[in-house]
């Protein structure tokens, strides 16, 4: 198989879904013997955690937000040269700041450098010539990490359906040992060995849905029915924060309602996990489920955008309207009371992301891509 020579591109400075799935991308490709070179900003989470990870890297960009020409210019011919340096012959983008300076370096770059686009969130892109000329010109192929998204470019053929592949991002099921112990994680917040422990595993912003998770939290506390503990982990918009915490303490509940802040350990955590709950308002895909499904453990989520996909209702999880904290409530309850729903929810959603969302899966696709794109007519 011939090996390809790529370069991809990320501009994110913190950890988030995306950033993880490039890594494991990259890290895939390189121990199949291609040549891989990451381009982020020096300061970036995932340039450092590449480079402890033995990657190559390349720093000399800033994909900087807002209308920077000359910082654009610089980014564009900084690429440019790391293309012919390395004789890149897959320019790989990740999000709106760098699939611009990609996409026209390779265009400038000498050789025949193919441009991939993976589409990672589900806002609407805009039918404007600019955007036609970078998604239909400059851009050999786009990925989209859910059908949600897909769908999207498909529905008035802005992008051609052949020149769109699903690949669902995905986690090393190897990593996510389902009996890995967990067990401090529950001693550090006075977790009784008879207690249920529901937790939410995300960046506090709105669009999450905290607000929701701790109203179902409350009312299930009000029955007085169950022996369980809710715990937020995560951090993100401080004032947000606040006011969230301002809530359980009104309502009574701080004993019961926990925030941890930032984990790094987020394996142990959810190990530790009864039920796992994002009511998350708008999602393109959500790898949060696909670790907690990993980890073996029953999910709850809100039907919006790619979450269907993953959390597929009473299959591999329970779904419930977006901004009902009754309903959402209810699901917590159902699996609180039902052990064996419980049980055959989360033993299907280990088994659905070994055969779909594991990183093998994404690398292996990934590679078949980038053959079909070099040698299109083997």
């Amino acid at each position: 198989m011939h090996k390809a020579r790529i370069l991809h591109t990320n501009f994110h400075k913190y950890m988030v879904g995306e950033s993880k799935r490039i890594l494991a991308n990259v890290y895939g490709l390189k121990q199949r013997g291609h040549h891989v070179i990451l381009a982020s900003p020096p300061e970036s989470a995932i340039i450092q955690q590449a480079q402890n990870m033995g990657l190559l890297t390349f720093t000399e960009v800033q994909f900087y937000s807002g209308f920077r020409p000359l910082g654009f210019i610089k980014d564009v011919l900084a690429l440019k040269r790391v293309i012919e340096r390395d004789k890149i012959n897959i320019v790989h983008t990740h999000g709106s700041k760098d699939s611009w300076s990609g996409a026209i370096a390779a265009r400038l770059a000498a050789g025949d450098v193919k441009v991939v686009r993976t589409r990672h969130n589900h806002f609407p892109v805009k039918r404007h010539l600019f955007n036609k000329w970078l998604y239909q010109k400059l851009t050999q192929h786009l990925v989209a990490i859910s059908e949600y998204i897909k769908a999207g470019f498909t529905c008035d053929n802005f992008v051609p359906e052949e020149k769109i592949s699903l690949i669902y991002s995905a986690v090393d099921v190897a990593e996510y040992n389902p009996a890995q112990d967990g067990q401090i994680f529950r001693k550090e917040l006075g977790i009784s060995e008879d207690e249920q422990l529901v937790g939410m595993v995300a960046f506090v912003v709105p669009r999450k849905g905290h607000k929701y998770f701790l109203e179902a939290a409350a009312k299930i506390l009000q029955t007085k029915r169950f022996k369980v503990k809710f715990v937020v982990v995560g951090d993100g918009d401080d004032a947000l924060e606040a006011d969230l915490q301002q809530m359980v303490k009104q309502a009574g509940y701080e004993r019961q309602i926990l925030f941890t802040g930032f984990r790094k350990d987020i394996k142990s955590v959810l190990a530790r996990l009864d039920i796992f709950v994002l009511p998350t308002l708008e999602e393109a895909l959500g790898l949060a489920f696909v670790e907690a499904l990993a980890m073996k453990k029953p999910v709850i989520g809100a039907q919006v955008g790619g979450v269907p996909e993953i959390v597929r209702n009473n299959e591999t999880g329970l779904l419930v309207p977006p901004k009902d904290a009754h309903s959402l409530g209810e699901a917590i309850a159902s699996l609180l009371h039902n052990k064996k729903l419980a049980c055959r929810l989360a033993e299907a959603g280990r088994r659905l992301v070994e055969a779909e969302f594991s990183t093998t899966a994404l690398v292996e696709k990934s590679e078949q891509l980038y053959q079909k794109l070099l040698n299109p007519g083997s």
